[in-house]
């Protein structure tokens, strides 16, 4: 196993799929630029040439319904949107087409497409570069959603989504980009991570939201609370079995949602109701403001998480329990979370 970043662990995935099938295409905007995406287009071109590796036009619903195109042909593309915001211009092609063509010409056409876009949060990102639809997403069949934390998982859910017989949509999220983690590349997907085995409080998220809740975690156990951590990394028609499997009946929870708090996935899929002893912290019903004073007081972190659990517990908190953590705002945390924790 080999440290790497969760970027860099996406352009492995990439390289080793297209050196493995030559039927993987690269789609979107940015795979070319000096940037190559966060970095995880990096040397796609220059191994495999302009006829697998496309920038394309900035057309995000024309290049989304050629990639449909050639999915049913017999490719593998891999098409990226850059921010999420951008995919909505191909709603129509993702919605009406991508997801429902089984559906509509015959559950025997199998086609694999992976869509992958971005998604995040920062001072300056406003209300239209902000956004997470994922309860919006796996409100539709016949598309599985992936929401990798992990370098590990970032690697392994590419490798998985290019042998699907189905569509993919992965959300990356921005603040993950440089966390490095182990690398395991004989490693398969896992739809599902926990993290810790507690038996005081079970906290419940995805993606960017499991760092925060590790953190808590961490913070609590120095004044005796010991927490279960799971990690949802796929979201599909069997999600909310397995989840309520893994999740059991907890006596205090606390579910820490990325999204807006009105229309939380993971409330949904747990189907759990909100009391004094099983909590959702999540977004406020609200858009992301623009100005950096206002935006560090929309986002939850560790801190509410730990603050909630001591409440739900009866634990006095610690006086200075924030000297942990600093307080992130505009950027992430490069703190050793993740490189020395064996997932």
């Amino acid at each position: 196993m080999s440290p790497l970043s969760y970027n860099n662990s996406i352009n492995t995935a990439f390289k080793s799929i297209m050196k493995e099938d030559s039927t993987v295409i690269v789609w979107g905007p940015g795979a070319n630029d000096p940037k190559r995406v966060f970095g995880t287009t990096a040397d796609l071109l220059e191994l495999y040439g302009p006829g697998r590796v496309y920038d394309g036009a900035i057309s995000e619903a024309c290049y989304t319904g050629h990639c449909l195109g050639l999915a049913l042909n017999g490719f593998k593309p891999i098409v990226h949107f850059q921010r999420i915001d951008f995919a909505f211009l191909a709603w129509d092609q993702i919605i009406n087409n991508i997801c429902k063509w089984s559906s509509m010409f015959g559950e025997d056409i199998n086609y694999s497409i992976t869509l992958r876009a971005v998604v995040g949060r920062g001072w300056g990102q406003g209300q239209q570069h902000s956004q997470n639809p994922i309860s919006m997403l796996t409100s539709f069949p016949g598309m599985k959603i992936y929401t990798p934390t992990t370098p590990q998982q970032a690697y392994s859910c590419y490798k998985s989504t290019y042998n699907e017989k189905q569509p993919s949509f992965v959300l990356e999220h921005r603040w993950l980009q440089d966390y490095v983690g182990h690398l395991d590349t004989t490693r398969p997907h896992s739809d599902q991570t926990v993290y810790k085995n507690g038996k005081d409080i079970t906290l419940v998220s995805y993606s960017y939201g499991i760092i925060e809740c590790l953190r808590a975690s961490k913070a609590l156990s120095k004044i005796g609370v010991s927490c279960s951590v799971i990690g949802v990394n796929t979201f599909d028609e069997f999600t909310r079995e397995k989840l309520q499997r893994t999740f059991g009946s907890p006596e205090n929870s606390i579910v820490f949602d990325l999204h807006w708090k009105s229309s939380s996935p993971l409330i949904n899929l747990l189907q759990i109701r909100e009391t004094k002893k099983h909590r959702l912290i999540a977004l406020p019903n609200s858009y992301t403001p623009t100005a950096s004073t206002l935006v560090k007081d929309y986002y939850p972190t560790w801190e509410d998480i730990y603050m909630n659990a001591c409440d739900i517990l009866g634990v006095v908190p610690e006086k200075s329990f924030r000297k942990y953590f600093a307080k992130n705002i505009d950027q992430p945390l490069y703190d050793d979370l993740l490189i020395q924790e064996q997932f």
